[in-house]
């Protein structure tokens, strides 16, 4: 008899911890680019947004494919344990 395990507990711990909720809002306040300072500050403070946006998306996106990876492993083990 053979016996089979998954690590699909393990997986979804992982990302689960790996996926964020996070969201970053707009950027509020003047920028009407008076100043070569403040436009500076807010194209800055754009690219972190994005950054971050970039980033978290990222995370969800990896987060995502653990989870495919660990059902396609929990398929594959449940054919292979039939077959015995």
């Amino acid at each position: 008899m053979c016996t089979t395990t998954s690590n699909s507990d393990i997986a979804e711990s992982y990302a689960s911890a790996l996926e964020s909720q996070f969201e970053v809002g707009d950027l509020a306040g003047v920028d009407d680019d008076n100043t070569l300072a403040e436009s500076g500050v807010y194209a800055t403070a754009w690219d972190l947004i994005g950054a971050i946006r970039s980033l978290v998306e990222a995370a969800n996106a990896d987060a995502e494919a653990i989870r495919s990876a660990a059902a396609t492993f929990d398929s594959w083990g449940e054919s292979q344990a039939s077959s015995y």
